[in-house]
């Protein structure tokens, strides 16, 4: 732990200061990350930033307080970032990588798919289907059609 003097005068700006305070907790929130992540890169990027945002932030500490507790939540909140930008990352290269998710309606296999799961629902979801899809009719004929409500329709 710095004493109260070194955290002073880095947040009065001091670079040498900042340098004992990376000296000081460089290890600490190396370590950290490695409970996270497994990239020594990924590390190394969340380090780098904790230190920035440390320096970025520096009005916002308090002399008399240890620096363990800002640096732990800066440090778990840049790794949850990581994180989470990852995950976004590979959701969207597994979308982009589908070539074309929708199916070709006119596929033979599809079709005998489709026709197969058409008969097997009830009675009325069935005509209620066939009247939409084969004959085109709006939701307000087939409930006309069926004598049911719109919304009966919708469900069906």
């Amino acid at each position: 732990m710095l004493d109260r003097e070194i955290i002073q005068t880095f947040v009065n700006g001091s670079q040498d200061a900042f340098k004992s305070v990376y000296d000081a907790y460089w290890n600490k929130v190396y370590g950290f990350t490695k409970l996270y992540l497994n990239s020594h890169q990924d590390r190394e990027d969340v380090v780098q930033e904790v230190f920035v945002r440390l320096w970025n932030k520096r009005h916002l500490l308090d002399a008399d307080r240890d620096l363990d507790g800002f640096l732990f939540i800066l440090t778990k909140n840049l790794i949850l970032n990581k994180l989470r930008n990852r995950e976004l990352k590979s959701l969207d290269s597994l979308v982009t990588d589908i070539p074309d998710a929708s199916p070709d309606l006119n596929d033979p296999y599809i079709e005998h798919y489709i026709e197969d799961l058409v008969v097997a629902l009830p009675a009325k979801q069935r005509e209620a289907f066939l009247l939409r899809r084969k004959n085109h009719m709006s939701i307000k004929d087939i409930a006309s059609v069926l004598n049911i409500s719109e919304s009966g329709v919708k469900r069906n």
